[in-house]
């Protein structure tokens, strides 16, 4: 999820998935270093906040670490 999407930003959009799916992990990957979109981030629960240029290794890292934790990914091996 980017934060700065057209018509909604990432942020607002990940608040209101949170009312239909609570157990959704999200993945913010981001141009913004900004401390308050972090910290709004953190308040909606995010799993991880990547800045762009993303780093493959770290990006990789932290979707392996979902599918270790997801009942998803366990019972849905891709």
């Amino acid at each position: 999820m980017d934060i700065n999407i057209p018509i909604m930003n990432g942020l607002k959009v990940i608040q209101l998935s949170r009312i239909k799916h609570p157990g959704t992990a999200f993945v913010i990957v981001s141009g913004y270093d900004d401390f308050s979109y972090c910290r709004e981030a953190l308040r909606l629960q995010i799993t991880d906040y990547i800045l762009k240029p993303v780093n493959y290794e770290e990006f990789g890292s932290c979707i392996d670490k979902r599918r270790s934790v997801s009942p998803f990914w366990r019972s849905n091996s891709i």
